[in-house]
């Protein structure tokens, strides 16, 4: 079952319900959008997501284990838990509610609530908000559908955006450094320091600096993460440097790098807009984080903090210049045929899939 083609014609066919009744509908727009989304993710088999069987082995650990044994995680040179706040979680929900499913429909409500806080805030237009989610069906839908320890941290980053924009670093810094406990990746957010007080100016020249070095990271990407993970007292992330290139998504790359460099080509209007100044710094670090997918295809988990903000800063850009109508029309276009050919597999949990049991 092509589940994200069917939302994605849900989407269109409630985009034309509510596109007539005018800007105010926005809102009811996004909120189905998100519904859905959270539902997909939420209602997941066991098999859906390459790394979904993995933490239902986890969450049933966690249940079963004492306190004592969860906390273990946070003693240095532990060797069971790599993300020891993670496993914390698991155990204090399972306290209150010990059932899996309706702990994965928790972090996806919590992860398109963000979403849905960014959407509705950021984003002017009920053509940009419907281009968002066919963007995000397009190149992002597996996030919420794989590593939840991730999927928690990206909504943590969601939540942490209009702080940023304000440049509220007493109270971002210890909550990114909180819950980076959660997945380590979420330190990366610390990058949005010294691009948010960058000059204007200098933030420009460092925009077209990134998208020159794109092919320099991409061919020195196994060195930037051997060097990445040396700061890190854990084999399984220095694992990622030594592996073998099993899937490098080049449509994936190739598409971040042409969005990037259209949206430097109009930078003025993103750097114009005092209410959206997070987003020249997130497509900075997008440009710079995007090449390392050429290493290994994991290597998403680090851009995935700013390429996500594509969803914005796309349709800010296409609601600013003069052939508006053209450019939603024709990239709205070409994602929902990506979305619509794509090949996904989907179960909902209380299909019966050969190879797979809940126990």
């Amino acid at each position: 079952m092509n589940i994200p083609s069917i939302i994605a014609l849900i989407l269109i066919f409630l985009y034309f319900i509510y596109a007539r009744k005018g800007l105010a509908y926005k809102r009811h727009f996004i909120t189905w959008g998100c519904l859905l989304l959270g539902l997909e993710a939420g209602l997941r088999h066991i098999s859906v997501g390459p790394d979904t069987p993995h933490y239902y082995e986890m969450f049933k650990y966690a249940c079963n284990s004492s306190w004592a044994d969860v906390f273990s995680g946070f003693t240095v040179g532990a060797s069971e838990f790599r993300d020891p706040a993670f496993v914390v979680l698991e155990k204090i929900f399972s306290q209150f509610i010990p059932s899996w499913q309706l702990f994965l429909v928790a972090v996806a409500f919590f992860y398109f609530y963000g979403l849905w806080k960014i959407l509705t805030r950021y984003t002017e237009s009920i053509e940009g908000a419907l281009l968002a989610f066919i963007l995000y069906l397009s190149l992002f839908n597996i996030i919420a559908l794989s590593g939840l320890r991730q999927c928690i941290t990206t909504g943590i980053a969601f939540y942490l955006i209009p702080l940023i924009n304000d440049r509220k670093w007493k109270i971002v810094i210890p909550i990114i450094l909180a819950g980076s406990t959660i997945h380590i990746s979420l330190l990366f957010m610390l990058g949005f320091i010294p691009l948010m007080i960058m000059p204007n100016r200098i933030k420009k020249s460092f925009y077209l600096i990134a998208i020159i070095l794109m092919p320099v990271i991409a061919i020195s990407s196994r060195s930037i993460v051997s060097y990445m993970a040396s700061f890190l007292a854990n084999d399984y992330y220095a694992s990622y440097a030594n592996g073998d290139n099993d899937e490098s998504p080049i449509v994936y790359v190739l598409l971040c790098a042409f969005i990037s460099i259209y949206e430097y080509l109009n930078c003025r209007k993103l750097i114009e807009s005092k209410r959206l100044s997070f987003l020249v710094p997130s497509n900075i670090l997008m440009t710079l984080s995007v090449p390392l997918i050429f290493l290994d295809g994991t290597m998403i988990r680090i851009g995935q903090y700013f390429t996500l903000y594509m969803m914005v800063s796309l349709p800010y850009v296409f609601d600013h210049v003069s052939y508006r109508r053209i450019a939603y029309v024709v990239c709205t276009t070409f994602l929902i045929y990506r979305v619509l050919t794509s090949s996904n597999i989907y179960h909902f949990f209380w299909e019966n899939v050969p190879g797979f049991m809940y126990y």
